[in-house]
């Protein structure tokens, strides 16, 4: 009777924000295609900071959309700024709203996700899309797999 091979431990953390589908999906793919394969799996936990940080963002957002829609309703700021201004302001407000909308949306995205879609083997990082800022289609994590030694195709 031939010896049996060890199975090799895949890890993979994500991001359960955006990742946890996929996680799903590549598991089952691996697990399904490849007997050698342990597939485990663990979520990505980012830290209060950023947290904290995304949540500020959004009180921002908020504060700045709202003074811009109902500027000509504050007198005593009104008198702070150039006359040139007022105008641009009032006569294009929805514009910079959304503006700021739009900026900080992304800001917000930046401190609420990690992007975090981590690979390892036994323990050792194998595909990162903190590294590369690249999500790995199938074909490049069974690329990588199989450059390994880790499966043969």
């Amino acid at each position: 009777m031939p010896p049996l091979k060890k199975k090799t431990n895949i890890t993979i953390i994500y991001d359960p924000k955006l990742y946890k589908d996929k996680f799903i999906s590549y598991s089952k793919y691996l697990d399904g295609n490849y007997s050698s394969l342990n597939i485990y799996g663990a979520e990505f936990e980012i830290s209060t900071f950023d947290h904290i940080i995304a949540k500020l963002l959004l009180i921002n957002q908020i504060v700045l959309c709202l003074f811009i829609m109902f500027f000509d309703k504050f007198e005593r700021i009104k008198n702070l700024f150039p006359e040139i201004l007022l105008k641009i302001l009032t006569q294009s407000r929805m514009m910079f709203a959304g503006a700021i909308f739009f900026v900080h949306y992304f800001l917000i995205k930046r401190y609420e996700y990690s992007w975090a879609f981590e690979v390892y083997s036994n323990g050792k990082l194998i595909y990162s899309t903190l590294n590369t800022k690249h999500f790995p289609g199938y074909g490049t994590l069974i690329k990588i797999l199989n450059d390994l030694k880790i499966i043969n195709k």
